[in-house]
């Protein structure tokens, strides 16, 4: 039986590895030029931003999954989804912030797992 201190770690990488993967997803999409990305980013009047906006991504999500540089791209990833939540907003897409607000919270939940120190501060 493994004791608790051992499977938050893995926890923390685990959800790591899916926020990461999601963002590198859909970099990957906007660099390719994806129809349905380029129709999307369209209608919140974005389409003329798509590669720096997928490079962006592809940035945050590199800096999220490098442990050194977690704590600015929890960071990073922060902002980065909360444009993606005015973005949809924008294109009247209520749906589509729901997977941001998710991910959003699980990149924090990441970090504190993988690195609480980032949070001391709060306990004082």
């Amino acid at each position: 039986m493994e004791d608790a201190s051992r499977k938050t770690p893995l926890a923390g990488h685990v959800l790591t590895g899916l926020v990461t993967l999601a963002l590198l997803a859909s970099a990957g999409g906007k660099l390719s030029g994806a129809e349905a990305v380029v129709e999307n980013l369209s209608a919140s009047h974005l389409a003329d931003f798509i590669m720096p906006i997928g490079v962006l991504e592809l940035v945050v999500a590199l800096l999220f999954a490098i442990p050194k540089t977690s704590s600015l791209g929890t960071l990073l990833v922060t902002g980065y989804f909360g444009g993606a939540i005015v973005a949809h907003l924008a294109a009247q897409d209520p749906a589509g912030i729901a997977p941001a607000v998710v991910l959003g919270a699980l990149a924090w939940v990441a970090n504190y797992l993988r690195n609480p120190s980032m949070f001391e501060s709060l306990k004082r």
